[in-house]
């Protein structure tokens, strides 16, 4: 034990002097006065008599001559940076004149943000024929179809509309909320409950195939299970693949609990994976 004292003491000299260093370069790059660390006698040995690369350029921008002599001392050469998903790609104006290759350049820029135009399903065709065809497509699609501002004036479709935009995304009142609910639990008094899904009937192949005797759509107080095995107590779920990302997760999570808390031995989740043997499609 005696020997970790001097260690200690050690490691916290040193980290206090860390500290203090980080400390000091932080309040030196705050305060406008950072400089970089001095270089070393033998950096400066390195940096002795080494031409640097500007030496002898003029500086400001670059005369068209001098571009002409540089473009000339560089004719011919690869160049050595270039990209690997570059490489082998024929330029674009490659084999063309120098005026045809400004004249699409020129071209490009000014259709470059322009929206192609797209050709129109009736085209070419005469005036008779696109009338004729356009009521049959009309006549197909819609037929029986009644919407919803059928009648209505412009002044008063175009109120409804306004109103059922400022509703968007306001929860329901509480009038409404009651409602809802009131009709749903006239339903269950009746037996009536939502359609099965796809996944409810692979559920039930699952358990008739492995002679589980079982009842679907079994209510547990406002809660609606999918099977539930009265032998085992156990009451089985069919969720698809991504049911815990599910908006109301909380409430599935209220659900398991409801059911466990009224003495049901384990509530089993089977996802799409397990039941695509079943599936019917």
């Amino acid at each position: 034990m005696y020997w970790a004292w001097p260690v200690f003491f050690y490691s916290a000299q040193m980290f206090g002097s860390s500290i203090s260093k980080i400390c000091y370069t932080i309040g030196r790059m705050t305060s406008g006065v950072y400089e970089h660390k001095p270089w070393s006698e033998k950096t400066r040995q390195k940096m002795k008599g080494r031409v640097p690369w500007n030496k002898g350029l003029k500086t400001g921008p670059i005369s068209n001559e001098h571009k002409l002599a540089i473009s000339k001392v560089l004719k011919g050469r690869k160049q050595p940076n270039i990209s690997k998903a570059l490489k082998g790609r024929k330029i674009w104006n490659k084999g063309l004149t120098k005026e045809t290759s400004l004249s699409m350049a020129t071209i490009s820029k000014s259709l470059k943000g322009r929206k192609r135009p797209e050709c129109g399903w009736n085209k070419g065709l005469t005036k008779e024929t696109d009338t004729r065809v356009l009521k049959a497509s009309l006549a197909q699609t819609k037929r029986g179809f009644i919407p919803w501002n059928k009648g209505l004036t412009k002044s008063t479709d175009s109120r409804i509309l306004v109103a059922s935009k400022a509703k968007e995304g306001k929860p329901r009142s509480a009038a409404v909320r009651t409602k809802v609910a009131l009709g749903v639990a006239r339903a269950w008094e009746r037996g009536v409950y939502n359609k099965p899904t796809s996944l409810e009937h692979a559920l039930d192949l699952l358990l008739q195939d492995a002679g589980i005797e079982y009842e679907a759509q079994v209510r547990f107080g406002k809660y609606i299970v999918d099977a539930y095995v009265s032998s085992h107590n156990l009451v089985f779920e069919a969720d698809g693949m991504f049911w815990w990302n599910h908006k109301d997760i909380n409430r599935e999570r209220r659900r398991d609990t409801y059911l466990i808390n009224k003495g049901v031995l384990a509530v089993i989740h089977l996802n799409d994976n397990d039941l695509n043997p079943w599936l019917v499609t």
